[in-house]
């Protein structure tokens, strides 16, 4: 059975990005990513490079670490030839285990983070998943831009505005 089918990409990674994050207290890069999407749309190493204006030999070696990190996470060997076969049985046995939809698990409000320190991305991260929150966090403007060309949010944190933001939100500053 395809369960997988049932998914749009963004699904899939937000499911893949909790999972990393749970398990490897990160999130995906940019690159990581694209390498994913581009997986997912059936693209070479080399169409995938040209995407993301790297060279092909570097995508690689980005793509072997993405697939060692992927392998540990979900504890099955994750390769780019294997990839939706994987993830459709990973999604097949936790739908059976536990009759749950991943699409109903993920909070409504998704929060962009961006900041140039990890410790106050994590700090913020921590507590916006608890309170139910789906965030996403960089520490440069640069792939937070890339992140938005392919993902919508509803709130974005960074520098100048944080304080401000929990503040007004929790008003526990």
């Amino acid at each position: 059975m395809n369960i997988i089918y049932r998914y749009s990409f963004s699904e899939i990674l937000e499911i893949i990005q909790q999972q990393v994050y749970l398990t490897k207290g990160c999130y995906l890069t940019i690159q990581e990513q694209e390498i994913l999407k581009g997986t997912w749309n059936n693209l070479s190493y080399r169409e995938i490079a040209e995407s993301l204006y790297l060279s092909n030999g570097y995508v690689r070696i980005i793509a072997s670490a993405l697939w060692k990190t992927l392998s540990s996470v979900f504890g099955e060997n994750i390769t780019k030839a294997n990839f939706y076969y994987t993830i459709n049985n990973i999604l097949q046995l936790d739908n059976t285990d536990n009759n749950n939809d991943h699409r109903n698990q993920y909070p409504k409000e998704h929060i962009l983070i961006v900041d140039d320190s990890l410790e106050i991305i994590q700090l913020i991260s921590r507590f916006l998943n608890k309170n139910g929150y789906r965030v996403s966090a960089f520490m440069n403007g640069n792939d937070a831009l890339m992140f938005l060309k392919n993902q919508s949010i509803n709130q974005s944190i960074n520098q100048s505005n944080y304080i401000r933001y929990f503040h007004a939100r929790y008003k526990w500053l």
